[in-house]
């Protein structure tokens, strides 16, 4: 069988000179006066996407799970897991990163953040903070800092200009494994992190449930917290998004029958609120859903509103 290989690729959607129409239950694009034909319309507005590139040059192995995030240069980072035996990283997964200077417009050489790793090192997730602080989350098997050999949370974070920090575990409260962290980062450049986590933490029990931890500006890690206190079954698949004021909002797929949702998989959501710093009662997001609900995604915009999606196998409003 032939092996197969995997590559981080990268492509830019380049956009000028576009209409766009008042009205916003017509087309996005003011195509007055331009001919019907959809080439001409597309050379018009200048849509476009350049080449793809390759962004693991150095590697040659399997490299997957990219994770992408500008700074206020407009600066590329991306981190991802790759396979290679690259500066000493061994032959399981670690976690490599590379930086897209914006006013060169060059790639600069891939660098290895999970250099204590000895174990496998999966799915990083990048955020950025107002110093343009480049900060990653993955999860690791390695038995580091007595975390044990079991999947655990690990962090670390690069100033603009600076080096790599020491990692730091996240999840130093959990005896089993941690895995799919999410993460995000408020005004004040404090850290929210959720994770999934078969610890019986706080009586959650040995099933799957999403964990949350906050880090200040300054660097100190809270004490972990069950976001999933409601579930009495598998939670999995954590999402989160800071709003305006500060508040967290969490989103998750979890296989509790609760509020009638049913023994599927269904969409969860809490919210933290700043000014008390106490969880919301559970609500389920996927009341229309029949069957598997999953992968959700969150944002939060300028009005504060909250939107989700998922993807979802039951036959709603006609789609199969």
């Amino acid at each position: 069988m032939k092996k197969q290989s995997f590559s981080i690729l990268f492509c830019i959607f380049m956009v000028s000179g576009i209409l766009f129409n008042s009205n916003v239950n017509g087309s996005i694009m003011d195509v007055t006066n331009v001919s019907t034909n959809i080439e001409t319309v597309y050379e018009h507005s200048n849509w476009w996407w350049t080449d793809a590139e390759v962004v693991s040059t150095e590697s040659t192995s399997n490299s997957m799970t990219p994770s992408i995030i500008l700074d206020s240069a407009d600066n590329i980072h991306v981190a991802w897991h790759d396979l290679t035996d690259y500066l000493g990283s061994g032959t399981d997964y670690d976690i490599f990163y590379k930086v897209f200077d914006s006013s060169t417009k060059t790639w600069g050489v891939t660098e290895l953040i999970s250099s204590e790793s000895t174990g496998i090192s999966q799915s990083p997730i990048v955020a950025i903070d107002s110093d343009d602080t480049l900060h990653v989350c993955w999860y690791d098997s390695t038995d580091y800092l007595g975390s044990g050999s079991d999947y655990d949370i690990h962090y670390k974070y690069k100033t603009s200009g600076g080096s790599w920090s020491a990692a730091e575990v996240v999840s130093t409260e959990s005896t089993a494994g941690s895995s799919s962290p999410s993460f995000i980062i408020d005004s004040a450049n404090n850290l929210h992190v959720t994770w999934q986590d078969s610890t019986d933490y706080l009586g959650s029990g040995v099933d799957s449930d999403i964990f949350y931890k906050f880090r200040t500006s300054g660097g100190s890690w809270g004490a972990a917290e069950v976001v999933s206190t409601e579930s009495t079954d598998s939670s999995v698949s954590s999402d989160l998004f800071i709003d305006s004021t500060g508040n967290a909002h969490v989103i998750w797929q979890d296989l509790t029958d609760y509020l009638g949702a049913g023994i599927n998989y269904d969409i969860f959501y809490k919210v933290k609120l700043s000014s008390s710093s106490l969880w919301s009662v559970t609500e389920v997001v996927s009341t229309v859903s029949t069957n598997g609900a999953s992968s959700p995604s969150i944002a939060v915009d300028s009005a504060d509103s909250v939107h989700i999606v998922w993807f979802d196998s039951t036959d709603y409003s006609g789609s199969g």
